[in-house]
């Protein structure tokens, strides 16, 4: 091989390894950096708080009327006589008989009159009245009655309260105005007899 041939066979060898150590020496590309964030967590579920309800105006119970204190029996009857019923007082005139209790008539009570007409100046009415009560004022109004003379009669449906009349002024017992205590109620009537007219609001 002559030294000129040697040269170019030399130069071949390093042109060679020149480009094969270029390629293992170029770096690969270099990853995009991570941009991609985690993801936001979603947003803590904060619980709706349930509106506070207004309180509205309370409902007041129902007003009871003369009609729904008295029987249907009593009503039949009243009605063939052609009379008609009003709440006491009327014009100044009556009363609540529960106004006497220690505590004062109870709170939704109510007195009526049947008769002919509420005008005319007679004593040919009956006068009913009821009146819801709790146990204690009902205690201490029967306690009342009985020390003003009034005798005690307890039964099934109730604690009769009931004074004696006088002749001509009382019903077949000999019993003029007289009360009924239930666990829920008081009734009055002016004879014990006429305590099986009255019932409570809504009673059958």
């Amino acid at each position: 091989m002559t030294p000129r041939h040697a040269i170019a066979v030399l130069a071949t060898a390093l042109l060679a390894f020149s480009m094969s150590a270029c390629a293992g020496s170029n770096p690969p590309a270099a990853d995009a950096e991570a941009t991609a964030t985690s993801p936001e967590p979603f947003p803590s579920a904060t619980p709706e708080l349930s509106p506070t309800p207004t309180p509205g105006a309370s409902v007041p119970a129902a007003v009871p009327t003369c009609d729904d204190i008295s029987t249907t029996e009593f009503d039949e009857s009243v009605t063939e006589n052609g009379w008609t019923s009003w709440q006491l007082p009327y014009e100044g005139v009556g009363g609540s008989p529960f106004d006497a209790f220690t505590s004062g008539a109870p709170a939704g009570s109510i007195s009526c009159r049947w008769g002919e007409d509420p005008t005319l100046a007679t004593d040919n009415v009956i006068d009913l009245a009821w009146a819801p009560i709790g146990p204690d004022a009902a205690s201490a109004a029967q306690r009342q009655l009985e020390a003003e003379g009034y005798e005690r009669i307890e039964t099934t449906e109730g604690v009769y309260l009931a004074m004696r009349g006088e002749d001509g002024w009382a019903d077949e017992e000999g019993f003029a105005q007289a009360y009924l205590f239930t666990p829920d109620d008081v009734r009055w009537a002016m004879f014990k007899d006429e305590l099986r007219f009255v019932q409570a609001p809504g009673e059958a």
